[in-house]
């Protein structure tokens, strides 16, 4: 990869050998992409960077200017544009004496005039300084073409043997991620809309850019669905200056050659000659032909399919204008031979042709027949397995629509407008899923069960928005009904054994989960048979039964991949992930984690991977790993956003907002969670108001409000209390903060609550046994803390501190170790308390914990010792923060380089460091974050004094 190597030119240079590399490609192969890049890696490993951009038109001198402005010279102190050059080098120099490493990163150099160029002649092939990296950017072009000085010096750096030349081709996989990332908020892309941007634009970094920029201008909603991968491509209207590029070179093709792109276009496929000749009604020879010249003007490219050559359009942007602006009643007779060609091959249909057929009977010109409308719904229950459900609405609203101008509507089958429920739920539009639905339910007297589907909809769209107890009724319902098949009956059984779970009610879940198995095998549904076990394995891990629950999940894995389902196998690796960490140890678990989200993310099962990541979140919590907790924090809130999850959302709103307190950094949590209860229900069930309550206590501890954080987790109790089968809520949770609560406050009867709650739940034999056991010892020396008992209180920290170690918990490890350090303390143990609570505030302060780093500093203090290393320091230098408050009052890049005296690309690396020192993505946010840290301004200058 290229940035790989270019990574490796910064370590020759901190080695002491100076380097350097010319990245050359033509427009769009991202070599400004590259350039920031490389800037940014200079950055994070400590270079003084100089980072220019090449368009300085051709005023000489005018990057001889630049670097002075850089590095801190004035140019008016100098006569002649050699003495500042000699300046720089001295500069440059001196930096070198002080250990420092400078890199230099020039991009477009062929625009520079001819003493810009001399400049970086003289400087790349007599570097100033041992430690000194050059990373110059280029555009190619014909020799004869080239203004003399370029020439001159490109043939002056090529026979320089040191000096490493690159190719650039298409964007990688890294880079267009990065390319994204940098136009979005953190977390909004999904990987597939990655994958997918990456594919449409053939990894050109100028379409790439300009894609998403054009999505980031459409109203919200769309610009979720888009982000997150609810809507494909497909449906996006590609921006003009994008489409204007690609006509610009279709059009000097001839009408025959064209032709042939259109039947390609349509056919949507890779086609043979044959395939092509039977399209476009040509003979076999002439085509022949025509796909040569056409192959060897980069129009088609050719791929092997059992040893049969077959041709498909080379740009998929070509391919969409070519579609795109075909005449209509052509692109119909085109639609419609596919749809004849299709027909007369009678081979299977793959999963990969599901879709093109689908558009061809729908873009075709004769009536849809029965057996073409079982075709589109195949494939958009394709779309719908893969959380696709804004591109499933689109398709299913246009079969819809033509059933309808056919003035044949009540022959389109009830399980489409089921699946146009399901497909406007996810997509936002409520009213018109309910809508879908009452169409659905009135199905007629000789279809009895097709009203079944229609009420299990409507339950589960009651579920997605906190409404349990109402589904629950739905489902007695649906359970009471004659008709049912096993299958079907099996379904319901398992979808009304979850909300028992959810509501309190283990026995009557475990006994519904046990009918629907045995309903499963008399079928040998082996995917329903590993989607139970797993449901199961779930509700026994909440419990705190995890032996039970990674049994099960093995068996579901297992099952899962007889039945050759990857959805289903992902998420059995995230059960076995969970259960794992609970009976074993977090780190272990957390590998298990990582590998269900990977393969969720692969096969597009984005509902999973929402739910996969809130649980990694939690383990990069307890791991210390707060970066990672928050970036996978942000992306399962865009994905359930972007996928209209509603009770999902507000989970992992909670997580973020969680990771936020932690950090010492407030939200609009009331705000933005709301109340929990609605009515006499509780909106989500535990697995969503734990969450919520869990978040609202740690604001509130962070604003000093701990009455308010007492009547909060005090309120997560009870209701866990009320609620059977959410043991493992209390353990890892509730009763944990309860404790601590108790023990910052000197309450001793919540301290023994808390304490005598988790005896209570290992004499329940419940399995969480390894970290069950290391919080009784620590709420225990919290109770000792309370009881003013210093030495046993410390005792017992130390124990735990060892036990959360062993198991991986690093936070809870360093909580212990605080309170060891402060029991130790009031013993009279000065050599104990501080070695204890120095490594606290380590731990704290590689965590990023505010709020506890702050406690443990004023106990070395109090202990007289300095904190080892400690100086509180602002999060942005004196330089970012001149240009972030001049980004936050909606100044533009070139309007901040003219108001500080220096170059545009200068601010644009800055405001890239800025934005992910601060992982923000946007200026409104940089602002806000501005006005949050005021105070923090004048640690920034004072570095500078």
């Amino acid at each position: 990869m290229v940035l790989s190597r270019v990574s490796t030119w910064f370590d020759h240079a901190q080695s002491g050998r100076a380097s350097a590399g010319v990245l050359v490609g033509p427009a769009g192969t991202g070599k400004s992409v590259l350039a920031g890049q490389s800037a940014a890696v200079a950055s994070n490993l400590g270079f003084v960077t100089v980072s220019i951009e090449g368009h300085l038109g051709n005023v000489p001198s005018a990057l001889c200017s630049e670097l002075a402005r850089e590095l801190g010279l004035s140019e008016e102190e100098f006569a002649s544009t050699a003495g500042l050059l000699r300046a720089i080098r001295f500069e440059l120099q001196r930096l070198g004496t002080r250990g420092r490493c400078v890199a230099l990163v020039l991009d477009d150099v062929q625009r520079y005039s001819a003493v810009d160029l001399a400049i970086v002649q003289d400087l790349v092939l007599h570097p100033p300084l041992p430690r000194f990296a050059a990373v110059l950017t280029l555009q190619p072009d014909e020799p004869s073409r080239m203004p003399p000085h370029v020439a001159d010096f490109l043939q002056a750096v090529d026979a320089e043997p040191t000096i490493e030349w690159l190719s650039l081709g298409p964007l990688t996989r890294e880079e267009a991620t990065f390319l994204v990332e940098s136009h979005v908020p953190p977390g909004a892309a999904a990987p597939r809309f990655i994958r997918d941007a990456l594919e449409l634009t053939s990894g050109n970094a100028t379409n790439l850019t300009q894609l998403v920029q054009h999505v980031m201008t459409m109203p919200a909603h769309q610009q979720a669905a888009f982000l997150s991968g609810s809507r494909t491509l497909d449906d996006l209207d590609l921006p003009e200056a994008v489409t204007r590029r690609a006509a610009q070179r279709l059009a000097g093709l001839q009408p025959r050659p064209y032709a042939l792109l259109e039947a390609l276009a349509v056919w949507a496929l890779p086609a043979s000659i044959e395939l092509i000749v039977e399209l476009s009604e040509g003979s076999d020879r002439a085509v022949e032909a025509e796909m040569e010249r056409l192959e060897l003007s980069s129009f088609v490219v050719s791929v092997e399919s059992q040893a049969v050559p077959q041709f498909r359009l080379a740009d998929p942007i070509e391919a969409r204008v070519v579609y795109q602006n075909m005449p209509v009643l052509r692109r119909r007779r085109l639609h419609q031979r596919a749809v004849g060609l299709f027909e007369s091959r009678g081979v299977p249909v793959v999963e990969d042709e599901l879709l093109v057929r689908a558009n061809h009977y729908l873009g075709g010109s004769d009536r849809l027949a029965s057996p073409h409308s079982g075709h589109i719904l195949q494939a958009a229950r394709y779309l719908v397995e893969r959380t696709r459900y804004g591109s499933a609405h689109e398709l299913l609203t246009r079969f819809i629509d033509r059933m309808k101008a056919e003035a044949a509507l009540d022959d389109v089958p009830h399980a489409a407008f089921v699946l146009l429920a399901e497909t406007s739920s996810r997509s936002g539009a409520w009213h018109e899923a309910n809508q879908a639905l009452a169409t659905a339910s009135s199905a007629r007297e000789d279809e009895a069960a097709s009203g079944f589907p229609a009420l299990r909809r409507t339950a589960r769209d009651l579920v997605a928005r906190g409404r349990e107890p109402a589904a629950l009724e739905i489902y007695r319902k649906i359970l009471q009904a004659e008709g049912l098949d096993p299958g079907t009956r099996a379904q319901v059984l398992e979808d009304a054994a979850r909300i028992e779970s959810m509501l309190g009610r283990p026995d009557e879940a475990t006994r519904h989960y046990r009918e629907a198995l045995a309903l499963a095998e008399s079928v040998s549904d082996t995917r329903l048979s590993s989607e139970l076990r797993l449901s199961q394995a779930i509700a026994f891990v909440m419990r705190g039964q995890a032996a039970q629950g990674q049994a099960l999940s093995v068996e579901g894995s297992f099952l899962a991949g007889v039945a050759g389902d990857r959805n289903m196998l992902a998420r059995a690796l995230s059960s076995i992930g969970t259960a794992v960490g609970d009976t074993h140890s977090l780190a272990r678990g957390n590998r298990w984690l990582r590998r269900a989200l990977r393969a969720a993310e692969r096969s597009d099962d984005y509902s999973a991977v929402s739910w996969i990541g809130w649980r990694l979140a939690s383990a990069y919590i307890e791991l210390g790993d707060w970066g990672a907790a928050r970036s996978i924090a942000d992306t399962c809130v865009h994905i359930d956003a972007g996928l209209h999850r509603i009770r999902s959302l507000r989970r992992s709103r909670a997580m973020q907002s969680l990771i936020h307190a932690l950090e010492g950094r407030s939200d609009a949590l009331d705000e933005r969670l709301g109340d929990i209860f609605r009515g006499v229900e509780l909106f989500g069930g535990p697995s969503v108001y734990i969450p919520d309550l869990v978040a609202r206590y740690e604001h509130q501890l962070l604003s000093g409000d701990h009455e308010a954080a007492a009547a909060t987790i005090e309120s997560a109790h009870e209701l866990l209390l009320r609620t059977p089968g959410w043991e493992r809520y209390l353990i890892v949770d509730v009763l944990p903060r309860r404790a601590s609560l108790a023990a910052a406050s000197g309450s001793e009867s919540s301290a023994r609550e808390a304490a005598s709650g988790l005896e209570r739940l290992r004499s329940q034999k419940v399995e969480m046994l390894p970290l069950l056991e290391v919080q009784i010892t620590h709420a225990n020396a919290q109770l000792a803390l309370v009881r003013r008992e210093w030495t046993e209180a410390a005792r017992l920290a130390e124990a735990a501190a060892d036990g959360f170690d062993e198991l991986g918990y690093r936070w809870r490890r360093a909580l212990a170790r605080r309170d060891a350090g402060s029991a130790w303390m009031r013993a009279g143990e000065t050599v104990r308390a501080t070695a204890s609570t120095q490594e606290a505030y380590e731990l704290f302060e590689g965590m990023g914990a505010l709020r506890q780093l702050e406690g443990a500093r004023e106990t070395l203090l109090a202990l007289g010792r300095a904190p080892k290393a400690f100086r509180r320091r602002s999060t942005l230098t004196a330089r970012q923060w001149q240009i972030a408050e001049l980004a936050s009052q909606s100044l533009t890049d070139i309007e901040i380089a003219g108001a500080l005296g220096i170059s545009r690309r200068t601010v644009t690396t800055h405001m890239h460091n800025i934005l992910q020192t601060l992982e923000l993505q946007s200026r409104t946010e940089l602002r806000a974050w501005i006005t949050a840290h005021e105070g923090e301004r004048a640690l920034a200058f004072a570095d500078l004094m």
